[in-house]
């Protein structure tokens, strides 16, 4: 059932993020096929609307959120999976839990997986998204072979690395300021019957311990390497993880099993900061043994963040207002433990703690123009807050901004995949150069300034206003 199936075309729909922060409506279009996705688009044009795009509508903040027109993409589904050629070509409304699904039937696997079945292809693409996989697979655009791509203009075109490749790296990640993406092609890696995930726990009691521990034993081919900060803390998990066939089962404690029955319930207390913070408190010094290693189901593995979902549904029917915000922010290697220091200082300044905080190594990405690796490799420190009330929002807010100026200061960069609530100067600090080019290939391709979203709008009014008044 689609999202959408109980409105009509033309009506007048509720959005919402998937953190719950941010609201909207907007009238729906659905189109089922390229020619009458053209035909939305051209009679946007000829009417002056702003059109925004939305697949499954997870993104955290307000990207698929609009306030005029909703194109919804969700009719765009399908999963071919190529055997021969290691490859699956999908529709933009395929989710991942399809795509894993149908890969594994031919023993082959998607290299940057997100953590949510329910995700859409097309949606993370325009996010650029990436896993705990990303030391050693990179990002989600690594693994484009290319896309259809529809734009504004009604121009229907095939992008990769050779042809169309300006749009090609900024659409991925573009958070659909370009156009609308139909059907996606990634190349897939072999199990080679591999059907689970063994992961071997470590330690650290220092940020400088934990970042050394990191930068001395990278990842290896195929590994991914995780680590989780215990909120409040300098302690720290550090989880080596890498597919493997035949092992005993094992699963991580319950706040990391997706199949754990536990996993909703800690979800819904997670919302509690003292409850988050004592549960990671004790999985440090009780659920978590130093070295040893845990065996879990390869899909229950990889989408452990569906439980938070489930939470969610869960906490909404029953009138909980469960706002989630998470920001993202890549520091250079040789700075991040300076960067962690200085980031407990600010969020205890603020009287706001992390629900949860988790560091990835991240690689520079050539492909994507507003990448925040692009041209950058460094540590990905990302934390999550959960509040219900409106001042403990506010406070988070600021909070975030607050880290946002230090992430500039540092040389980085805030993630545009997650919540933002970094200021103007400073994303204009963090990505002028790219930003440039990207709305001037908007410009292009979008010469009435039609695809718009509360996101671009918020985030760069400025320049999302010079582009509407060029046209």
């Amino acid at each position: 059932m689609g999202a959408f199936d109980r409105f009509k075309t033309g009506q007048t729909v509720p959005l919402v993020s998937y953190g719950g922060v941010h609201r909207s409506e907007a009238e729906l279009a659905r189109p089922r096929s390229v020619d009458a996705l053209r035909q939305a688009f051209a009679k946007a044009s000829t009417e002056g609307r702003k059109v925004t795009l939305r697949g499954a509508g997870l993104a955290f903040d307000d990207q698929s959120l609009g306030d005029d027109q909703l194109l919804s993409l969700e009719r765009f589904g399908g999963v071919a999976v190529n055997p021969a050629a290691q490859t699956a070509t999908v529709g933009a409304a395929a989710t991942w839990g399809e795509i894993a699904r149908a890969s594994l039937a031919h023993d082959l696997w998607p290299a940057v997986v997100v953590s949510s079945s329910q995700v859409s292809a097309g949606g993370s693409l325009s996010a650029n998204s990436y896993s705990r996989f990303v030391e050693t697979y990179g990002k989600e655009s690594h693994w484009i072979e290319r896309f259809s791509l529809v734009t504004p203009d009604g121009e229907v075109l095939d992008c990769n690395r050779r042809a169309n490749a300006d749009l090609f790296r900024a659409t991925i990640g573009g958070h659909g300021g370009i156009g609308a993406v139909t059907e996606i092609t990634y190349r897939l890696v072999p199990l080679h019957g591999a059907r689970q995930a063994r992961t071997e726990v470590h330690k650290a009691h220092t940020h400088e311990a934990l970042i050394a521990l990191m930068r001395e034993a990278p990842a290896a081919p195929g590994e991914a390497v995780a680590a989780i900060v215990v909120p409040g803390t300098e302690r720290s998990f550090l989880l080596r993880s890498r597919y493997v066939a035949g092992e005993r089962p094992d699963p991580l404690p319950g706040m990391m099993h997706s199949t754990s029955g536990w996993r909703v319930p800690l979800d819904l207390a997670g919302r509690s900061t003292f409850v988050s913070g004592l549960v990671w408190r004790l999985a440090h010094a009780w659920a978590f043994k130093e070295g040893r290693s845990y065996v879990d189901d390869l899909l229950g593995f990889t989408f452990f963040m569906d439980p938070n979902s489930r939470a969610k549904r869960l906490g909404r029917g029953v009138g909980f207002a469960l706002r989630l915000s998470q920001q993202s922010h890549l520091v250079p290697l040789e700075r991040a433990a300076q960067f962690l220091y200085a980031a407990d200082r600010t969020v205890k300044a603020h009287r706001i703690q992390p629900i949860l905080q988790d560091i990835l190594l991240v690689p520079e990405d050539p492909d994507c123009l507003l990448s925040s690796s692009h041209a950058l490799r460094g540590f990905l420190v990302n934390v999550a807050f959960e509040k219900s009330s409106p001042s403990g929002m506010r406070r988070i807010e600021q909070g975030c901004a607050e880290l946002g100026t230090l992430c500039a200061d540092f040389g980085g960069r805030v993630t545009l995949s997650k919540n933002v609530h970094a200021e103007h100067a400073d994303l204009e600090r963090m990505y002028g150069p790219e930003l440039d080019a990207y709305f001037a290939l908007k410009r292009r391709v979008d010469p009435l300034g039609i695809l718009s979203n509360r996101f671009l709008e918020r985030l760069f009014p400025e320049r999302m206003r010079a582009s509407r008044a060029r046209a």
